[in-house]
């Protein structure tokens, strides 16, 4: 959605903004709102999805772009997500989109939308991780969690029988323990058996418990930071079903079970079912069930009970709000006062669905009405799923999507859940075979986040698998581009800027998220600024792409996008899950300004200084309104002759931006914007130039990048010509700059104030 035009006022403008011009267009205008873009969530067009993540890791500042191709049926672009993550005080992240240029790599003079992104959004908008300690406005739709590679060691599940091994029982996660009960041998009886298997990290270890009273087959099983339940299920494996609870008292730091009791039964005779427990921040400590199904039939249902925890006994089940699909063995668990229901299989196990639902906890344990997630699961997945959560979402590992069958899948899909609701479902890869058995997250104080623990029959090998788990900031970049052509490739172009201190600051910087096996071309990296060979890595980058699908609460606003299409002005807001605005993040670019005095000549020549060549003021040729040029006559005999600024002061590995308007009247092949290097001493070091070939009577516009080399502490501005020129190849000079070439932004990072969530705004904090 774009709403008024651009504005023709007066613009000083952006360094290559081409649209800069020093008066208005005409008189009278009317000076309102302007151009803004409104960019929703719109619908994820192109993902990553890797095998596993790692992050980049690199403290020196490349650029790095990620190629795509522009899927059938689309041709426009809302916005992008880049997995990226502050260390130290971060860094500024330039992102844009460019066309390719045939070769496989961007076509950087052809930008199609580009955004600066302040190091301040990165770091208020990132969650919990390793590095980052979190803000009022990181919601979960800007944080994922996401794998690093596994390590896969054989090793049998205990043994419960002779002949029977626990690949059927009943699996719940409690602390660094995997409860496993109940199942069903290859005779069809049900089984009593119990196992803990505890894992801290080190190698696991397993350990029978108290056995059930009876013998259950696919019961569901659900553990509270006091109780263990186990509900329902069948007393043999062919029939027999049982509305029957049973609750044994259970202490997750020690793996200490007590006896088993019954206790309240469910109102119906339910198996395959799936039952999770939680303790709410109001205190009250919950088990729920959901779903399953009432005969052998496997005849599915849509019915969720609950009922609260008293010291290990259950006081009663209570009827909650039914699913809006029936299914069997659905994915359940709580995080943060949040219930999800997602996936499960449907009437007769032929299929799974990938369907996701939530609701919100209360106080008292109920809860309210379901409501669909932001996305759906990426794989449809019903019995031997193994999931855990972690303090801020849920992990899902594998699965059956074809009980008839079988078949299996083997992702591992993630859903970050904050307090104000979640995020969106992400997936990786496993190598395994998808039938998992149980698994478990452990709080890790390494270099991840978390480890994930599975247990499973994963490439027909009884084994465990261990994995690396991070929480990913994930910033949604607002790039809003139509008329693309679907099924050409495109570039997610990413450079950090504005690092603080020398430019390789090796305590501040930005890491990106790659992964193998994503999207289908890895992406390629070079030094910032550079105009070298891009060197393709072995790996993507896990960005996703969105269109433009209108929906919901807007996300950015994307503003006065110049001639070179880089917004002049972003915002990016953060919601609530009842629609209720929680911050507002704002920047608006302004042009660094010269550090050279006089880039005009309007009032003269000075403090320019002239080598081989004279150096006047004219105003045979001017351009952009000004009324003055500058203007190099050479002397007719020298091989190089230039014209130098004053000295600058300059920091070593910062870059910086040489630019200006040059014209040949009779057209020249050597001429170049140069910057000449001096040391503390105001010694000469070196030069740096970009030789192009100017076309007559043309003004021409140059703009060039240069790193200041090692022991660089001044800097001059050197237009010059190279080749021996003659006394008529005279070169006209106009607005010659040097500035920083990093884009500087004014941002501003805000939350408003609430006494309720759902009351108007009292007020509002700015936090940076």
């Amino acid at each position: 959605m774009t709403f008024n035009t651009p504005a023709s006022a007066a613009e000083n403008g952006l360094p290559g903004n081409l649209d800069a011009i020093n008066h208005a267009s005409q008189l009278n205008q009317f000076l309102g709102t302007p151009h803004v873009n409104v960019i929703y969530h719109g619908t994820e067009i192109v993902t990553a999805d890797p095998v596993f993540s790692s992050w980049t890791g690199d403290s020196t500042p490349n650029e790095y772009t990620q190629p795509f191709t522009m899927p059938i049926g689309h041709t426009s672009i809302g916005r992008v997500t880049v997995p990226v993550r502050p260390v130290g005080a971060g860094a500024d992240l330039f992102v844009a989109l460019y066309p390719d240029d045939g070769s496989g790599n961007p076509k950087t003079s052809s930008p199609l939308a580009s955004t600066v992104v302040p190091a301040s959004w990165i770091t208020d908008l990132a969650g919990e991780t390793t590095v980052n300690g979190g803000s009022p406005n990181a919601t979960a739709l800007f944080n994922n969690i996401q794998n690093d590679n596994l390590t896969l060691v054989p090793w049998s599940t205990p043994l419960v029988t002779s002949s029977s091994e626990l690949n059927s029982a009943t699996t719940v996660p409690s602390g660094n323990y995997i409860i496993l009960a109940g199942g069903g041998d290859l005779s069809g009886n049900s089984l009593t058996d119990v196992v803990l298997v505890f894992y801290d990290g080190d190698v696991p270890t397993a350990v029978p418990a108290t056995r059930l009273p009876v013998g259950l087959y696919h019961a569901a099983l659900a553990a509270t930071s006091s109780t263990v339940a186990i509900i329902g299920g069948s007393t043999s494996v062919g029939s027999g079903f049982v509305s029957t609870t049973y609750t044994a008292s259970w202490d997750p730091n020690t793996g200490a079970l007590g006896a088993w009791s019954q206790q309240a039964s469910l109102p119906v005779a339910l198996r395959e079912a799936s039952s999770w427990g939680h303790t709410n921040s109001a205190g009250a400590e919950m088990i729920y069930v959901a779903g399953g199904t009432t005969n052998t039939g496997m005849t599915a249902v849509n019915t969720v009970y609950y009922t609260p925890v008293s010291n290990g006994q259950l006081t009663g089940w209570v009827a909650a709000p039914s699913l809006p699909t029936a299914v069997f063995w659905p994915v359940l668990f709580a995080v943060n006062d949040w219930l999800f229901c997602a996936g499960g299989l449907v009437s007769g196990g032929a299929s799974a669905t990938n369907a996701s639902f939530y609701a919100k906890i209360n106080d008292d344990g109920s809860i309210g009405s379901w409501l669909p997630t932001n996305n759906k699961m990426r794989q449809a997945v019903g019995s031997f799923t193994a999931y855990a959560t972690t303090g801020n979402g849920a992990i899902v590992a594998g699965g059956l999507t074809d009980q008839t069958g079988p078949t299996f899948v083997n992702g591992i899909q993630t859903l970050t859940v904050y307090e104000n609701g979640p995020g969106e479902w992400q997936i990786s890869a496993d190598v395994g075979g998808g039938f998992d058995l149980a698994t478990l997250v452990v709080t890790t104080e390494d270099t991840s986040d978390y480890v994930l623990f599975l247990l499973g029959n994963l490439g027909g090998v009884e084994s465990y698998v261990t994995i690396p788990e991070y929480n990913v900031p994930t910033m949604s970049v607002p790039l809003s581009v139509s008329g693309l052509t679907a099924g050409s490739t495109y570039h997610v172009f990413m450079r950090q800027t504005n690092q603080p201190g020398p430019g390789n600051d090796p305590t501040s910087y930005l890491e990106f998220l790659k992964g193998s096996a994503g999207l289908p071309s890895p992406f390629k990296s070079r030094s910032r600024y550079g105009s070298g060979a891009w060197t393709a890595d072995t790996f993507s980058l896990n960005v996703s792409v969105y269109d433009q699908t209108a929906g919901g609460n807007f996300l950015h606003f994307w503003q006065d996008p110049s001639s070179s299409n880089l917004a002049a002005a972003t915002s990016t807001f953060a919601w609530s899950w009842q629609g209720q605005l929680l911050g507002c993040l704002e920047a608006i670019l302004f042009p660094n300004d010269p550090l050279n005095s006089n880039p005009t000549f309007v009032s003269g020549t000075s403090p320019w200084t002239a080598t081989n060549c004279t150096l006047t003021q004219s105003n045979a040729q001017v351009h952009g309104g000004f009324t003055e040029s500058g203007l190099i006559t050479p002397n007719g005999t020298s091989a190089t002759v230039y014209a130098s600024s004053e000295l600058m002061s300059v920091t070593p590995g910062h870059w910086y931006q040489a630019q200006g308007w040059l014209y040949s009247p009779p057209g020249w092949s050597n001429v170049s914007l140069s910057v000449n290097w001096f040391d503390a001493s105001q010694t000469y070091l070196a030069t740096s130039s970009n030789t192009v070939s100017l076309a007559a009577a043309t003004w021409t516009q140059q703009v060039n990048n240069f790193q200041a080399p090692n022991g660089a502490a001044y800097a001059t501005l050197v237009p010059t010509e190279d080749g021996t020129p003659s006394a008529a190849t005279t070169l006209f000079l106009s607005n010659l700059t040097l500035a920083n070439a990093d884009p500087s932004a004014l941002a501003s990072v805000a939350q408003l104030n609430r006494d309720n969530p759902t009351w108007p705004p009292t007020g509002l904090t700015q936090l940076d």
